[in-house]
């Protein structure tokens, strides 16, 4: 990447020092960790009690708990606020590597749901994960343009604005209709039902279109230190004050 400036980021800046700060992160974690045990627990006991036991999804559940169970851990350490300011660098680092687990996780439950059904549902599973991390990576790349662009800059429009690509904003539409059709399909050809694909599709989508926030937020912590938030829980300021 590119050497990006304060400058080009004040608005990333802003957001960390109010809606992503340190004890928001907290939060963050906290309220992730308990969504997380829905999207870990049920797939993993749902595996682990069927007798049809395939190696890769067996694989994949049990890592997904382990990582959910170090989750929990990371979520309690930041409770503490006094922990969270202080290592907010890391914080935000588990952050990010926690988002990315929780904007992939529902897929899991999906492969669980379908095991031993028509390989058609596995397919159309595995495609909409790589469309998933396709888009979720594109949605990085937009961001990291908005920046050059000047749009995380105090005159910009903001990290996430779409005007220069409005195929960014459209695309998780298009996905979602796309999927739809073919699940309706494969019901009345009776192939199966995919209805947990649709439900969780538009979520990852969703996710991976606002997650350029926490990276450039956590690539602002690691490379200047007035993005670091000094202030105590009570007594925050934001950076106007600053």
């Amino acid at each position: 990447m590119n050497m990006i400036t304060e400058e080009q980021l004040y608005k990333v800046k802003d957001v960390g020092f109010h809606r992503l700060s340190p004890d928001g992160l907290s939060a963050f974690l906290l309220v992730s960790f308990i969504f997380s045990g829905f999207m870990t627990l049920i797939p993993f006991l749902g595996n682990r009690s069927n007798e049809l036991q395939i190696p890769w999804i067996t694989a994949i559940t049990t890592i997904f708990f382990i990582l959910w169970i170090i989750h929990g851990l990371i979520a309690l350490a930041f409770l503490s606020m006094k922990i969270a300011f202080r290592y907010q660098k890391w914080q935000i680092l588990f952050v990010n590597i926690l988002y990315v687990k929780l904007t992939f996780e529902g897929f899991v439950a999906y492969f669980v749901s379908v095991k031993g059904g028509h390989h058609l549902l596995l397919f159309l599973g595995l495609t909409f994960l790589l469309v998933g991390i396709l888009y979720f990576l594109w949605s990085i790349q937009r961001a990291k343009v908005n920046v050059e662009k000047g749009e995380g800059s105090a005159e910009g429009k903001g990290l996430l604005y779409s005007g220069h690509c409005k195929m960014w904003a459209r695309t998780p539409l298009i996905l979602f209709g796309l999927l739809v059709i073919t699940v309706i399909l494969l019901m009345v050809n009776g192939i199966g039902n995919a209805w947990l694909l649709v439900m969780w599709v538009p979520v990852q989508l969703g996710l991976s279109y606002a997650y350029p926030e926490f990276y450039f937020l956590a690539y602002g912590k690691w490379s200047y230190p007035s993005f670091i938030n000094q202030a105590a829980p009570d007594k925050k300021k934001g950076i106007k004050k600053r």
